[in-house]
């Protein structure tokens, strides 16, 4: 894994590889995996569409960050993104919301995620100045590979009010970081 790179995701190049998953991988368990979990039953029609608006459209706040990330093989082919948005990033205290986490689905279960969870602060940091002090994510209840993923990391889940389908992850990567 340590030939893998981490980098801003350019637009729009990177897009159109990220869309094309769908047409390689249809019918796969990895890509039924992204469209239960990730483009929510249709609600979001391709990982296109994901990217506009998550990352594109949606206005945030003054000291509020979006970035997108993609983490590329060593034969510069896309295999995992993440979209996130870094909040209150003047103070001590910056908080990270891990919106998506999205992995190739022939690369699911192959440290891809464990790659991004290692690397993302540094990531961010480098990025925008700023390290993340806490993260948080919502994760489906039954998503039992991210909640995997997530714990070992040392993330905490909490029940959330009036939405049983959803969990929030509250932690920070510095606890694997420094095993």
């Amino acid at each position: 894994m340590e030939n893998y790179t981490f980098d801003l995701m350019v637009l729009p190049q990177d897009k159109a590889e990220i869309n094309d998953w769908q047409n390689r991988y249809a019918g796969t368990k990895g890509w039924k995996n992204i469209e239960e979990y990730i483009l929510e039953n249709g609600l979001i029609y391709n990982l296109d569409e994901l990217i506009n608006t998550n990352h594109e459209i949606i206005p945030i706040g003054d000291y509020e960050r979006k970035l997108a990330l993609t983490v590329k093989s060593p034969n510069k082919e896309i295999v995992g993104f993440v979209i996130c948005q870094e909040f209150e990033i003047l103070s001590p205290f910056p908080e990270l919301f891990l919106q998506y986490v999205v992995i190739r689905p022939d690369m699911q279960n192959k440290n891809v995620g464990t790659y991004i969870f290692k690397n993302l602060a540094n990531k961010i940091e480098q990025t925008t100045g700023a390290r993340p002090a806490y993260v948080f994510s919502y994760i489906h209840s039954t998503n039992l590979a991210s909640q995997k993923l997530y714990k070992k990391f040392g993330f905490e889940f909490k029940s959330m009010q009036n939405c049983n389908s959803l969990v929030r992850a509250v932690g920070s990567f510095e606890k694997e970081l420094e095993k």
